[in-house]
């Protein structure tokens, strides 16, 4: 077995039990898990995203977006992409969000942001309050 065939075991079998352990308020050893398949597999690109999405839950947002930006360099994803947009715009960043958004649902749809639940993570992040309102009118705008 190839390193990268070692790497999406380890990934499949750490993906269990990180969403289990997550349920049960044990998102540390989540992070841990994703850690350990990245060491099997450096690439692996679905390791990235589960991790970068555990990095932004615990507000370390450049991590999270230096995880996204890798995943999408080894393989493009709707998920790292529009995960990168909401790190960008929890970060202030709304510009650089905005046309990460519209790049992403040039290249993935506006159908595919809503069944990954890019709508739902936005609107979250406008009930937080702060400067999303215009973000909240875009989401109407998107996705009405």
């Amino acid at each position: 077995m190839g390193k990268s065939s070692i790497g999406r075991a380890a990934i499949w079998v750490n993906s269990s039990r990180c969403w289990g352990v997550d349920g049960l308020g044990r998102r540390s050893l989540a992070k841990r898990a994703y850690l350990t398949a990245l060491e099997l597999d450096g690439d692996n690109a679905a390791a990235r995203v589960n991790l970068g999405w555990y990095l932004y839950l615990d507000g370390d947002l450049a991590a999270a977006a230096d995880n996204f930006r890798a995943s999408m360099a080894v393989e493009p994803s709707g998920a790292a992409h529009f995960n990168l947009a909401l790190v960008l715009l929890a970060h202030g960043r709304g510009k650089t969000a905005r046309e990460q958004y519209a790049l992403g649902l040039e290249r993935y749809g506006a159908e595919e942001a809503r069944r990954i639940g890019v709508v739902a993570d936005l609107r979250a992040l406008v009930a937080e309050g702060g400067d999303f309102a215009k973000t909240g009118q875009e989401i109407d705008a998107y996705w009405p």
